[in-house]
C-alpha cells in the first residue's frame, strides 16, 4: 500500500514540478533538488515505514485476538502464550529491517520516476504507473533477499 500511495504522490510532486520547470527554477537559484527536494522525502519515509509498521502489527495483534477470543473464546493470556511461541525478537528485527530497506527502495525508486517525466501530464502518469509497478516488482525481489540473507546469517550451514 505504502509503495501505491505514498510512492505515486511523490513521484507525481516532481512529476509535475519537472515539467512546470520548478525543478529547473531551483537549479537557477542555486539551490540543490536532490538536497531540498528528495532528502527530506528519504529521511520521513525512512523514519516512518518502520513506525507504519509498528501500528500495523499492533492492529493484527489486537485483531488476531478478537477474532480467537470470537472464534473459540481464548483468553488473552493464551493467545499472548501462543504468540510468543511463534514469533520471536529476530522475526521483530527481521520485519523492522525490512520496513527500512522497503521505505528507502520506495521512496528512492518514486523520486527517480519524478524527475525524469517528461511530455506534459500525461507523461506525468506514465511516470507515476511505471514507478508503482517497478516499486511493487522491487519490494517482491527484496523481500525474498533480504529473507534469504538473513536466513543465511541466522542459520550459516
Amino acid at each position: 500500500m505504502l509503495a501505491g500511495k505514498i510512492g505515486a504522490t511523490i513521484t507525481s510532486e516532481l512529476g509535475t514540478m519537472k515539467i512546470s520547470e520548478q525543478i529547473d527554477a531551483l537549479k537557477a537559484l542555486s539551490t540543490d533538488p536532490d538536497w531540498y527536494l528528495t532528502a527530506p522525502r528519504v529521511l520521513a519515509c525512512v523514519l516512518m515505514t518502520p513506525v507504519v509498521n509498528v501500528f500495523a502489527g499492533y492492529a493484527g495483534w489486537f485483531c488476531g485476538f478478537y477474532v480467537a477470543h470470537q472464534t473459540t473464546n481464548l483468553s488473552y493470556e493464551s493467545f499472548t502464550a501462543s504468540v510468543q511461541m511463534l514469533v520471536g525478537w529476530r522475526d521483530v528485527l527481521q520485519c523492522l529491517l525490512k520496513s527500512v530497506i522497503f521505505g528507502a527502495t520506495i521512496v528512492l525508486t518514486a523520486c527517480y520516476y519524478g524527475y525524469r517525466a517528461v511530455g506534459g501530464a500525461a507523461g506525468v502518469g506514465r511516470a507515476v504507473t511505471t514507478s508503482v509497478v517497478i516499486n511493487i516488482l522491487l519490494l517482491y525481489i527484496l523481500d525474498l533477499l533480504v529473507t534469504v540473507i538473513w536466513h543465511w546469517v541466522r542459520n550459516p550451514s
